[in-house]
């Protein structure tokens, strides 16, 4: 089963927003979110305690506020400018997938293949799958036509032991 497709940023997009979203990294992230808005909001309560509500207070809030609304922009934005930076747009990206393991070969450069062994956990989104030796992403977009996402997807489940099947997940950032 083969994936064929031009590494642009709205592949990027997908692949760095999902990693962000399912990643091995999401619960960590929304412990720390957690504990710094419990520290945060302990530190104005302490204060309106002490002092009493001002008008600096309000502002503090609204900053607060404003920040809460605009951070996933905020996150799409960090991700294009990445992306722009990296000088990778326009790379011809094939990936294999077989019993053997996964292939991997970006332009004319030398191929390179992963054992099953070397891919730790793979997550199906809705718009592909998310390979984990690293990061790797296959766009269901790029599956040619002589298979389908299901085979893929039975295939990953058989090799793979923390395969995860996150395709009805929705991204919460639009692009």
């Amino acid at each position: 089963m083969k994936f064929v497709y031009r590494w642009n940023e709205t592949q990027f997009l997908y692949s760095a927003l999902y990693d962000y979203q399912l990643g091995s990294q999401k619960d960590r992230r929304h412990l720390f979110f957690g504990l710094v808005l419990l520290a945060v909001t302990g530190i104005l309560v302490i204060k309106w305690l002490d002092q009493g509500f001002q008008v600096i207070d309000l502002v503090f809030v609204l900053l607060g506020a404003l920040w809460f609304g605009m951070r996933r922009r905020l996150l799409v934005w960090m991700f294009k400018r990445a992306f722009k930076r990296s000088g990778q747009e326009g790379l011809d990206l094939t990936f294999e997938v077989n019993e053997d393991g996964v292939n991997a070969q970006v332009d004319s450069g030398p191929p390179q293949h992963y054992d099953w062994t070397d891919i730790r956990r793979v997550l199906r989104t809705e718009k592909g799958f998310l390979l984990y030796p690293g990061l790797l992403w296959l766009p269901a977009t790029g599956l040619q036509e002589d298979a389908n996402l299901e085979e893929v997807a039975a295939l990953f489940q058989r090799n793979v032991t923390n395969y995860k099947d996150k395709s009805r997940y929705r991204l919460k950032t639009a692009l």
